[in-house]
């Protein structure tokens, strides 16, 4: 299956205006003409229908409203018509062609890409050039991810007039001028050109969020500390008014002692090992009763969303059945369906849409909130049998020293007090040795660098120079001269030619060698079937200097060679039958180019096409005449 699409009509409307629209075909387009006749309006409503922000509006625009783009797909040549209004954010689309829009059932997209759903016109276009999945992404050096979006793929396919001359140092083909946006960038180009995303990927915990985390764990070790501190101080003071003075020679007693001695440790050691069982279960309920009292928070908070949406949605059937008939100022007539119901449309379904995701969230939380409630009433079960044990073995040893140790028992009542204040001395120091040790591990972590990702995202070195020579094999068809080597530096993210940086070359060949980026991009990518756009939009690839310009002095060396020019034409009339290339350019086209949608804007009101947009003042020749 051939996956792709083809643009075939982009078509500007107006109420009382006359549309403006080119038609296009596969292959090799060329839009020609002057300055200021609208080559480049053109690729910008073309990005702008591609899922851009904004479309900003020139003076031959004004009036103009509704923007239509007609796509076929690549095998088929099954229509489909996109329709966004210019400057606002719905898209909606129809499978039919221009004219047969209203005709049939339209459906609406979002203009934000949606990894969540399908409705929306990244998502949309991505299906069509075979990406069905979210595919993973790097966004930044922690290993943060977000999913692909065709804005990602217009940036390698759509190539404006100031970014292909451009030779700023963050001025990369990988790159879209967003400097946050440089990791997502380079992770989409190596997806492309591998086939592998970056969902396997562990992010690591942000520099700020693990210090607090590690200092809030200090400050909570210190604060046990300093109870066990406590604890052990009052332990210390009853270990002094012990008895001792009282308790009589014990040697009278030896073998009864040693027996009962030997019975009361192994009562004592387990007795000690259930409250340490305790104390660390004690500890896990306080932490998930913790959650638990989050979670009851953010059911509130939940419950509380679900009440908003609710009374947005009363609220806007509420206003719906307003019916304003007459002007409240001039008492004139007025007619229901003047009134916009697209904003209101909007609120609901993005209302309904988050109510579902609140309630789905919800569903999730109740579940964890019975699950940690089940698991807090698991431990005081366990808790309860430790605690029925200890005192099953207190009790024990309370009767083993009554009916075995009368005789002794004023003896061993103190001995036995001390050897209890003991033991939780004993154990108090314990617990404190080792919250100093924990203390100790978590000192050398905060001191410790932030850790580096562990992840290689990077293309692998055959594959670069499979793509390279591409590249080679491109401009040597175009007639580029004395060429040597086309490599790709991966500090720059750009192309190297005979080992100068593409950036350091003059407007023109910056602009040539971006073009045969650009195209030998998509031709490999078509080569090896991976998913990739096989639209190619290149705004003046061999226009870079005006007349003007030249008689001013600027460097010859920034011209490109006509033959080259010629050369790039021809190469692209002969080898675009698998793909769409438009090119909006001020020259002429060569007469070898045969194979071209050729479309002349010549800025004349009597001769030619006047721009993109009708003139406004045309000039009727039979009065010249």
């Amino acid at each position: 299956m051939m996956y792709g699409f083809y643009i075939k009509e982009l078509r500007i409307t107006g109420t009382g205006m006359e549309d403006a629209a080119v038609v296009l075909e596969k292959g090799l387009n060329v839009i020609n003409g002057p300055s200021n006749t609208g080559k480049s309006y053109i690729f910008k409503c073309i990005d702008y229908m591609f899922g851009a922000d904004k479309l900003k509006e020139i003076e031959e625009s004004k009036g103009y409203e509704n923007i239509f783009l007609e796509i076929r797909d690549f095998e088929k040549d099954n229509p489909i018509t996109l329709l966004r209004f210019l400057n606002k954010k719905s898209v909606f689309y129809a499978l039919t062609d221009i004219d047969s829009f209203y005709s049939v059932e339209n459906y609406k997209l979002k203009a934000d890409h949606d990894p969540n759903g399908d409705d929306n016109i990244s998502k949309f276009l991505l299906n069509l050039i075979g990406i069905s999945e979210n595919k993973f992404m790097l966004s930044n050096k922690s290993g943060h991810k977000k999913t692909l979006g065709f804005r990602a793929v217009a940036n390698l396919s759509m190539i404006s007039e100031t970014k292909i001359i451009s030779d700023t140092d963050t001025d990369s083909p990988i790159y879209n001028k967003i400097k946050t946006d440089e990791t997502y960038c380079k992770s989409a180009f190596k997806f492309l050109l591998t086939t592998i995303d970056d969902v396997n990927c562990e992010e690591i915990e942000k520099a700020e969020i693990r210090k607090v985390r590690i200092e809030s764990k200090i400050e909570y070790i210190n604060n046990e500390i300093n109870n066990l501190t406590d604890e052990h101080r009052v332990l210390e003071e009853q270990l002094k008014d012990a008895t001792f003075e009282k308790i009589v020679d014990i040697n009278e007693y030896t073998e009864e002692i040693i027996k009962i001695e030997k019975l009361i440790e192994d009562k004592r050691r387990d007795i000690i090992d259930k409250q340490n069982l305790q104390n660390k279960l004690n500890l896990q309920r306080n932490q998930l009763s913790l959650l638990l009292d989050k979670f009851k928070i953010l059911d509130k908070q939940y419950k509380s969303d679900l009440e908003r949406l609710s009374f947005l949605q009363t609220g806007d059937d509420c206003l719906n059945q307003i019916h304003i008939n007459h002007c409240p100022i001039c008492n004139s007539e007025i007619n229901d369906d003047t009134f916009n119901e697209e904003f209101s449309l909007e609120i609901i379904d993005s209302s309904h849409q988050e109510e579902v995701k609140i309630n789905l969230h919800l569903i999730e939380l109740i579940e964890t909130i019975e699950s940690t409630t089940s698991e807090i009433k698991k431990i005081d079960l366990v808790n309860k049998e430790y605690e029925l044990e200890i005192n099953n073995g207190k009790k024990d040893v309370e009767e083993l020293v009554l009916r075995e140790l009368t005789p002794l028992r004023s003896v061993l009542t103190s001995y036995l007090e001390v050897i209890n204040v003991q033991n939780k001395l004993k154990s108090l120091e314990e617990r404190v040795s080792s919250k100093n040790g924990e203390l100790i591990v978590l000192e050398e972590a905060i001191k410790q660098k932030q850790p580096k990702l562990n992840y290689k995202s990077t293309v692998p070195v055959e594959l670069l120079k499979e793509f390279t020579t591409e590249i080679f094999n491109t401009l040597s068809e175009w007639g580029y001269e004395d060429l040597e080597s086309v490599t790709f530096d991966e500090k720059l993210q750009d192309i190297m030619v005979n080992g100068q940086e593409r950036k350091s070359n003059g407007k023109g060949f910056r602009a040539f060698f971006y073009a045969a980026f650009s195209v030998s991009l998509m031709d490999y990518l078509l080569s090896q079937n991976h998913p990739f756009t096989r639209v190619l939009l290149l705004d003046s690839p061999v226009t870079t200097l005006k007349e003007n310009e030249l008689r001013d002095g600027t460097n010859q060396d920034d011209m490109i060679d006509v033959s080259m020019q010629d050369s790039l034409f021809i190469a692209l009339s002969k080898n675009s039958t698998n793909k769409q290339v438009i090119i909006m350019e001020n020259k002429e086209l060569p007469q070898q180019v045969e194979e071209c949608n050729h479309i002349e804007f010549t800025k004349g009101k009597s001769i030619g096409r006047y721009g993109f947009f009708p003139s406004k003042n045309p000039i009727n020749v039979d009065e010249i005449i």
